[in-house]
């Protein structure tokens, strides 16, 4: 070390530490541009799924709405109303969970929506034969599954 001129023993640490630097500035750059990346898939593919899961869960709400309001209607014809619109409903729930298989990444959550859908038609059909409190447990059940 006493070889070494001052010069030279100032240059060396500090060329290490520029060295750092430049490396340390190039791996936070990578990182943002991965950063980046994930927060635009967020954006365009899971907001999105996001939205029209919302849609999906309304939708279904909206049918569960009308079959109780089937059960309480008094006279044959608003019955009658109530389950072509029910149907109706259900036409367009199907459209919008084919068109939500889309965004389906995981194996597993096909399955859970075929049961989903199943048991809201089994539901109506529960509800439409005054079998109520089997239906509704059926759901309530399946809640309870689902968290």
């Amino acid at each position: 070390m006493k070889n070494i001129s001052l010069k030279l023993r100032l240059i060396i640490p500090i060329a290490f530490l520029g060295i750092v630097a430049v490396l340390s500035n190039l791996l936070s750059i990578i990182n943002i541009q991965n950063v980046n990346t994930s927060a635009a898939n967020i954006a365009d593919n899971y907001m999105d799924s996001k939205s029209r899961l919302s849609e999906i869960c309304q939708s279904s709400m909206n049918i569960h709405k009308m079959a109780l309001s089937h059960i309480v209607a008094t006279d044959y014809d608003t019955m009658t109303t109530l389950v072509q619109q029910i149907k109706q409903k259900e036409a367009l729930l199907d459209n919008m969970l084919a068109e939500y298989e889309y965004h389906i990444v995981y194996d597993e959550e096909i399955p859970l929506m075929e049961r989903l859908e199943y048991n809201g038609k089994r539901t109506v059909g529960y509800e439409e034969e005054s079998g109520i409190q089997q239906g509704t447990a059926d759901d309530k059940q399946d809640v309870r599954l689902q968290r």
